[in-house]
């Protein structure tokens, strides 16, 4: 188990706030910003010191050399289909554990694991299957289901099928949060649809975050749900919805005259261009943004044809996004990669990227232990070295194989 992690940089609240950063056990003791003050470390260490199982003190705890490293909160994306040929609208419990390793690999130390539209029996069998630990378990990258529809737009269902969607009722929802057991964390909605409010509100009642996402809703639809109450965030923000116009601003107007609204972004060059991601910062604050990676089943195992809840993607070269039909339809992008990618392709400072990959992402999430190194939260963190490429994961305490961040050649 690691006691500390030394001579890095440890961020915190999107700000550098000291040196070394003081584990207890599976929990954050503090950060040591104290740089001589001798009494304030000898307190620090002592609580490091002493193992979550109540064992002698010093016992196999070891520090973390973290020299000329970032020191992170471990990232929580709030939208992930899948990695290395496993999509997890299909997965077994192994092949779920196999992808969230993959990402785990990369620094997400909270994934949701996202269902595309699939068929209503599809969505059941698969929130209902065995999940690798409970939703927001501590040492478990498994958060909870995101479940992305069946309550779409037709007109902007991306890579879902028509024959997937549902029209908003009771009845269906009762099944799925039934089929749930508390495992669905996230749902994604078209607040336009008729009859959704009701659904919208019985989700949130259960405790379900509702994202505005899919969705045709002009600007002065959207507010008005919002206002209701029946969505608090929107998914990959103008990705699944009408191109941004001037005169019809459609979601985003809302998320500009809603300050209480949260959103989330694709950021792997391809689905915005970096600067959208200047305009959407800048108008709403890093505070009110979260980096996703809508990460599929390509992620991390080459080109080739790759399944996408009831469709089917193709990479046609390594890197490069997954495309039904001409159209985006997902991305190969990890989490690490999108923070580095917010640095050098969009030019906002490490502990801003920091903070829309960890803090926000938890907060929408409703995860309050995690997401930072405040004392008593989860020991999960992120080195990155200057060039913001990945050095390791720390998990509840403990080193992450780095293994598993390999990727898989995918046979086609």
């Amino acid at each position: 188990m690691i006691s500390r992690i030394v001579g890095g940089r440890v961020v915190n609240h999107g700000e550098v706030v000291g040196s070394t950063l003081v584990l207890d056990g599976p929990r954050i003791a503090g950060v040591d910003s104290s740089a001589g003050q001798d009494a304030t470390r000898k307190t620090l260490l002592a609580v490091a010191t002493r193992s979550s199982g109540g064992q002698a003190a010093g016992s196999a705890a070891y520090d973390l050399d973290a020299e000329g490293c970032w020191v992170v909160p471990g990232f929580v994306d709030l939208h992930c289909h899948g990695a290395v040929g496993v999509d997890f609208a299909t997965a077994s419990a192994e092949e779920m554990g196999r992808a969230l390793a993959y990402h785990l690999g990369h620094g997400t130390t909270t994934c949701l694991p996202t269902i595309a539209s699939t068929s209503l029996p599809g969505y059941l069998a698969q929130i209902k299957s065995q999940p690798p630990g409970e939703p927001g378990a501590l040492g478990s990258s498994f958060g909870g289901y995101h479940l992305e529809g069946p309550f779409l737009n037709p007109e902007q269902r991306g890579a879902s099928s028509l024959g997937s969607l549902l029209l908003p009722g009771e009845e269906v929802v009762a099944q799925l949060l039934d089929a749930a057991g508390g495992r669905v964390r996230m749902v994604t909605l078209a607040p336009e649809l008729p009859g959704i409010g009701d659904i919208a509100l019985g989700l949130r009642a259960a405790g379900v975050v509702v994202a505005a996402g899919h969705t045709g809703a002009s600007r002065d639809e959207a507010l008005a749900a919002a206002r209701d109450g029946l969505f608090t965030h929107v998914t990959h923000l103008f990705n699944g919805m009408p191109p941004f116009h001037h005169r019809q601003p459609g979601v985003f107007g809302a998320l500009f005259a809603c300050r209480d609204l949260t959103c989330d972004l694709i950021c792997d060059g391809k689905h915005l261009d970096p600067a959208v991601v200047h305009l959407v910062t800048g108008s709403l604050g890093f505070s009110r943004v979260a980096l996703i990676t809508d990460a599929v089943s390509a992620c991390g195992a080459g080109p080739g044809e790759f399944p996408l809840g009831d469709s089917s993607v193709t990479v046609r070269v390594a890197g490069e996004a997954p495309e039904i039909q001409g159209r985006l339809a997902g991305s190969v992008l990890t989490m690490d990669r999108a923070v580095a990618n917010a640095v050098g392709m969009c030019g906002v400072s490490v502990g801003a990227a920091s903070l829309m990959a960890s803090e926000v992402p938890a907060r929408v999430a409703g995860f309050d232990d995690r997401g930072s190194f405040d004392p008593g939260m989860a020991a999960d963190c992120v080195l990155l070295d200057q060039r913001l490429s990945l050095v390791a994961v720390v998990r509840a305490g403990q080193l992450v194989e780095p293994s598993l961040g390999q990727d898989t050649p995918h046979e086609t």
